[in-house]
């Protein structure tokens, strides 16, 4: 299986470190994306074709979303067959929602409050890898 993980805010693909290291020693193909975080014009739509652009067309996919990647991957999921979704500590937008919307209240809590808590694949890339493989 493939697997395309997508990072989240200010994040690069090496945050999934450890859960690309662990699937691919269990054999499997793997792509943790950079999204266009450095190019203050991009939007949600150059981040979804960065996404669409790293898996080969048609290829069936797991797409796991960190964060405001969330945001990402939902609208990834409508131009890629994927297979399954997986959101890793992730916002996932209302219907019409805007990410200039997302607020303190909107989310319960800042992630800042909850130290470690927001990058579980850092700390527990094994039990997320199970998850995924699940």
């Amino acid at each position: 299986m493939h697997y395309v993980l997508i990072p989240g805010a200010a994040c690069t693909s090496w945050h999934w470190h450890p859960v690309t290291d662990e699937l691919r020693r269990r054999g499997h193909t793997v792509t943790p994306v950079d999204l266009p975080c450095d190019d203050p014009t991009a939007g949600l739509e150059q981040y979804v074709d960065t996404v669409v652009g790293a898996v080969p067309h048609g290829e069936e996919v797991v797409l796991a979303a960190h964060s405001l990647g969330g945001f990402t991957g939902v609208m990834a999921c409508e131009r890629l067959p994927v297979r399954e979704f997986v959101l890793v500590a992730a916002m996932v937008p209302a219907p019409g929602e805007r990410i200039s919307e997302l607020t303190q209240e909107r989310l319960g809590f800042r992630p800042d409050e909850m130290a470690g808590a927001h990058f579980p694949m850092l700390g527990h890339s094994v039990a997320l890898v199970e998850y995924l493989l699940s």
